[in-house]
């Protein structure tokens, strides 16, 4: 990002948008996998006081039961009893209690999408639809473009692209390649938001 210090630009729409957003710039998470950082997120709440499991990927029956009688509240539930549309489209099972690893953490709606890398696209234009389809109503909607992540996959236009300019280094061109994707994903997202009147919301 241009904030952090001069460099030749490669995510222009996110750069575009910090002048307007509300930055983060001191945040740490309190988890150093998925499910201890979200479930915090949403709950305010300290990971071991939710009674989940910190080691293991898999979540009991007994686990979301234990969860769900500590009333932990959650952003999305209360907003959904406000009148709020809640839902979340992400690469996060652990965000839901549909999946053997998560808890339902109060959204009205979740879809989950997997690491395939045919559905990255994809989840872009489910985020854009869902913006078409509610922008006259109350929401929250939490989505996340899940790169760069492992396994890395890229399209291969921003690969080649990439390899020339890091002197044909795998590992960098996927990394550099994976930015200039999210940056161009971002910025489809950013263009409905304003296309929809969205931006001022």
């Amino acid at each position: 990002l241009e904030k952090l210090g001069p460099r030749r630009a490669i995510t222009p729409d996110i750069d575009k948008s910090i002048k307007r957003m509300l930055v983060f710039d001191n945040m740490y998470t309190v988890g150093q996998v998925t499910r201890p950082a979200i479930i915090p997120l949403w709950t305010s709440t300290f990971y071991t006081k939710s009674r989940m499991p910190v080691f293991r990927n898999i979540v009991t029956p007994e686990n979301r039961s234990e969860y769900h009688s500590e009333r932990h509240p959650s952003l999305p539930d209360i907003l959904s009893r406000d009148g709020y549309f809640t839902k979340q489209i992400s690469c996060n099972a652990q965000g839901h209690g549909v999946s053997g690893v998560g808890v339902d953490l109060g959204f009205d709606e979740n879809y989950d999408y997997t690491m395939e890398a045919s559905e990255y696209t994809e989840n872009t234009k489910r985020i854009i639809e869902f913006l078409e389809q509610n922008q006259s109503r109350k929401f929250l909607l939490y989505a996340h473009i899940n790169v760069p992540h492992p396994p890395r996959w890229i399209p291969i236009s921003y690969y080649l692209k990439s390899l020339g300019e890091t002197d044909f280094n795998h590992s960098t061109a996927v990394m550099l390649g994976n930015i200039r994707y999210l940056n161009d994903s971002y910025g489809k997202i950013s263009r409905a938001l304003h296309r929809l009147n969205l931006n001022r919301n």
